[in-house]
């Protein structure tokens, strides 16, 4: 396995912890996730993924939480910088 998919495997799987724990807060304000999807595109040092999740309110998209993992054929943030993004944004989520 190369170093980006080795740090993309990562990230999802503690993007999935942070999910999991964010879910009874998430329906206590009528909330649901979609699934956790990885979006890639380009090769070598032109390549580039994100992690999204949409948010959903009665069945309705009311957001899309939406960030890098790698670009340019690198990580664009540590695992943990991933982690606290996705967690500020559940916590801000109304």
């Amino acid at each position: 396995m190369t170093a980006p998919a080795e740090f993309e495997e990562a990230a999802f799987a503690a993007i999935q912890d942070e999910i999991a724990v964010a879910l009874p807060s998430l329906r206590d304000r009528n909330l649901s996730l979609g699934p956790l999807e990885v979006a890639r595109g380009g090769q070598g040092e032109g390549y580039a993924s994100e992690l999204r999740t949409y948010v959903f309110r009665d069945g309705q998209i009311c957001d899309a939480l939406e960030v890098h993992m790698v670009r340019n054929g690198a990580p664009a943030f540590t695992v943990d910088e991933l982690r606290d993004w996705f967690r500020s944004q559940f916590e801000d989520l109304t």
